[in-house]
């Protein structure tokens, strides 16, 4: 007999890539140095929340960087459908 497919409401799913996204970023999280203050080049600055380790070439950063700004794209879009559907009770 199959068993039925659970229903996965938009905020458990986002709930869910939140987790994971922050689950596989623990060890560079949980370091000192993880929250950094970085000097803009027009002259503001921002706060940085380092995800992942050092890389040797600006390449190999870049193409992660993308694997990331993925990641968090598509929990925007969960948290966005999320907020929609408690919007809409």
């Amino acid at each position: 007999m199959n068993e039925p497919t659970p229903i996965v409401t938009p905020i458990r799913r986002a709930r869910q890539l939140a987790y994971e996204f922050l689950d596989r970023r623990l060890p560079w999280l949980a370091d000192a140095g993880s929250v950094q203050v970085a000097h803009t080049p027009d002259g503001g600055w921002d706060v940085a929340l380092r995800i992942d380790g050092t890389y040797t070439t600006r390449d190999s950063a870049e193409e992660i960087a993308d694997l990331f700004r993925d990641d968090v794209n598509e929990l925007v879009e969960a948290l966005n459908a999320a907020r929609a559907t408690e919007r809409d009770r």
